[in-house]
């Protein structure tokens, strides 16, 4: 999974000082912070840790945002789709409806009446629980989400240096700051949304490690292949 492959690349930074110290060169400082704190040996495992586990809550959190924004986009195209199909249908009656008499007068007017009580209930509706908005406040969030795990990802696998470690903190404490911007900004997030959610990001988990355990058989196959 994405965070299996991260525990290597941050198990190494800890590996860096200690050989320095070996070799009687002066070793980089300790990180400071809630996240990264080395002050002793076992520190590193626990730093290992701790990214591990932000890397897979931030993919729940992702998951979590955009099931409750195709959960209330659902309910918004539910109610948007039908007073758009009523409004036409008004326009359309209107030109093509018979005036012979007063019945058909009357009969027309109380058809007209009904269809733009409903297209009114269902623009309220919207509007009251704020449909429109909570969708697209929630696909936001998960996309931003998406942006610190790729962040995330690329610092730790990918950059090289003698400074790693200050690099993921500084990582750390911007996550730490968009969660609480983004916290401050998004509406509440019922329970059932919440548990629904991580039901599919449990599901994910099991396809994310059986999509790893498929790319390391065929790697597997290859080395085996060429030697």
């Amino acid at each position: 999974s994405s965070s299996s492959r991260l525990l290597p690349q941050i198990r190494a930074m800890g590996g860096r000082d200690a050989d320095a110290s070996a070799a009687g060169a002066p070793a980089t400082a300790p990180s400071s912070g809630p996240w990264f704190e080395n002050d002793d040996a076992e520190s590193d495992g626990g730093d290992t840790d701790k990214v591990s586990e932000l890397h897979q809550s931030l993919l729940e959190r992702q998951t979590v945002y955009a099931y409750c924004g195709d959960y209330y986009n659902r309910r918004f195209l539910l109610v948007t789709i039908p007073s758009l199909v009523i409004t036409t249908t008004i326009t359309i009656f209107i030109s093509v409806w018979p005036i012979t008499d007063q019945v058909s007068l009357f009969v027309g007017r109380f058809i007209l009446c009904g269809l733009g009580i409903s297209a009114m209930l269902l623009a309220g509706t919207s509007a009251l629980f704020r449909l429109q908005s909570k969708t697209t406040a929630f696909y936001d969030a998960s996309r931003q989400v998406d942006g610190m795990v790729c962040r995330l990802n690329f610092m730790t696998s990918y950059r090289c240096g003698d400074d790693e470690s200050e690099q993921v903190q500084t990582v750390v404490a911007s996550v730490e700051e968009k969660l609480h911007e983004m916290r401050a900004c998004l509406p509440p997030i019922p329970s059932k949304l919440w548990l629904a959610g991580c039901k599919l990001e449990d599901a994910l988990i099991e396809v994310r490690k059986a999509s790893s355990q498929k790319a390391q058989n065929q790697d597997a196959v290859v080395v085996a292949s060429l030697t």
